[in-house]
C-alpha cells in the first residue's frame, strides 16, 4: 500500500481539480459570458411578447400583425396571410442580433 500512497494522492488532487473547475470555474466564466450577451442584445425582450413588426423600406411600409391564433397577418398594404417561418427568422435575426461597435455615444452633431 506504500508503494502507491504517492499514485494516490495524485489522483486525488487531479479529481479536487477536476472538481473545482467543473462547479466553480466554468459556470463563473458562462455566467460572465451571458451578461456579456445581454449587454450586447439590440433589442431587450422575448420573441413571443411581438405581436407587431413594421418593415419601412424607399418604396412602401409592410405592416405585420399577429393574431389570436398565432399567426402573423399583412396587414398593410394589403392584408393577406404572411408566412411565419419567415416573420419568425425576421424577428429572431432581430432578438440575437448584437452590437458590434458604438461609433459615438454622445454626437455633437449627426451630419457626419
Amino acid at each position: 500500500m506504500t508503494r502507491y500512497w504517492s499514485t494516490i494522492m495524485m489522483a486525488a488532487i487531479l479529481a479536487g481539480l477536476g472538481l473545482y473547475l467543473y462547479f466553480v470555474e466554468i459556470p463563473a466564466k458562462q455566467s460572465e459570458e451571458s451578461r456579456e450577451i445581454q449587454s450586447k442584445r439590440l433589442l431587450f425582450f422575448d420573441e413571443q411578447q411581438i405581436t407587431k413588426l413594421s418593415v419601412s423600406t424607399a418604396g412602401n411600409d409592410v405592416l405585420f400583425t399577429q393574431d389570436a391564433n398565432r399567426a402573423w397577418q399583412i396587414t398593410s398594404p394589403i392584408h393577406t396571410e404572411a408566412d411565419k417561418r419567415q416573420v419568425q427568422g425576421l424577428i429572431r435575426a432581430l432578438i440575437t442580433g448584437k452590437v458590434a461597435r458604438v461609433v459615438e455615444d454622445k454626437p455633437s452633431t449627426l451630419a457626419p
